[in-house]
């Protein structure tokens, strides 16, 4: 069975409510903000100057696709325990030069 619990409304007049929009309010109010394209924390005075570092912007963009990467891996490991994946890591290992033989 499930309730439903109603929030604080701001027709409520509880200090509940008036420290929530408070606390809220701060949060609007930052002076710096996170980038949308590296997620670095840049001051807002300073947004036009701020030039993305190319590592954190891959280690950025990687946390985004964390998802979509451990999928993939998942989906490739599948694949290698198929027949065919079988097959195929065989065929790649015996097509592969001996040491030496460049």
């Amino acid at each position: 069975m499930f309730r439903l619990i109603r929030g604080p409304t701001p027709a409520d007049t509880s200090s509940t409510f008036l420290s929530t929009t408070t606390l809220m309010s701060a949060f609007a109010n930052s002076s710096h903000m996170p980038c949308p394209e590296c997620g670095a924390s840049v001051a807002v005075a300073k947004r036009d100057e701020h030039v993305c570092d190319p590592e954190r912007l891959l280690d950025y963009r990687m946390f985004q696709l964390r998802d979509e990467v451990a999928g993939f891996e998942s989906a490739l490991r599948g694949w290698l325990e198929s027949a065919h994946g079988r097959f195929e890591q065989w065929r790649a290992e015996r097509e592969r030069p001996s040491p030496g033989t460049a």
